[in-house]
């Protein structure tokens, strides 16, 4: 009998730990979540190549994304980029030159949004972000021309400011997916120069020629991308 009675102790007492430990993760306030943009991964399902047409590669804004969550709303921060470099080769047998193409850029957004829940899975959230994003490029030959290897240099700074919608679902209390809109105004800077590379000493030197070009616009991002995050 106290055999049976001690097993029925162990068994409540195990009982009683494991509701408590769900009631203090149901209770468990997550103040950081991050998340990565999984839309590429989604379209290999649903676009496809049938030898006729094929979807172009997706590049995402922004692959990593945090949210720090406060009583009062949510700051957001997300950043993305590329890099791509190669070697370009001369048609001109007789030309030693080192040609090269080198591109890269980041994209960045920082901005405070406020949140509504429609029910238990659905959110929906907006606010204001900052968009700053910097890019280069250069080509030492876009095209050989008259004795000349024709290049181009270029660097962009952009600066917008824009509010945001969004919607967020909620997978569990640590998952969950969203998609968001926004609409930007953007003051932008572009410097780029040309520059040409004699293919031999009968080529005389060619100054460069430099442009800037400043430039205010608009921009619409349709709710087109979709992220995965977690709550930590």
């Amino acid at each position: 009998m106290k055999k049976i009675l001690l097993s029925v102790a162990i068994i409540f007492m195990a009982l009683l730990s494991v509701f408590a430990q769900d009631t203090r993760e149901n209770l468990k306030v997550y103040k950081n979540e991050i998340g990565v943009d999984i839309t590429g991964f989604i379209r290999q399902f649903f676009f496809y190549s049938d030898g006729t047409c094929s979807p172009s590669a997706y590049k995402p804004n922004y692959i990593v994304n945090y949210r720090r969550h406060l009583k009062s709303g949510n700051i957001r921060f997300a950043i993305g980029g590329n890099f791509n470099q190669k070697d370009l080769n001369s048609p001109y047998d007789d030309d030693d030159s080192h040609y090269l193409s080198k591109q890269y850029y980041v994209n960045a957004r920082i901005g405070w949004e406020f949140t509504k829940n429609i029910n238990v899975r659905w959110q929906v959230f907006y606010g204001l972000d900052m968009l700053p994003s910097f890019s280069y490029s250069k080509n030492d030959a876009n095209y050989w021309d008259g004795g000349y290897a024709n290049g181009s240099e270029n660097t962009n700074k952009t600066i917008g400011i824009g509010p945001i919608f969004g919607i967020k679902f909620k997978v569990s209390k640590r998952i969950n997916i969203s998609t968001v809109t926004n609409f930007a105004i953007f003051l932008s800077q572009n410097d780029e120069t040309f520059y040409y590379t004699p293919l031999s000493s009968d080529y005389p030197p060619i100054p460069d020629d430099k442009q800037q070009l400043t430039s205010i616009y608009s921009g619409y991002n349709q709710a087109m991308s979709i992220l995965l995050s977690i709550n930590l």
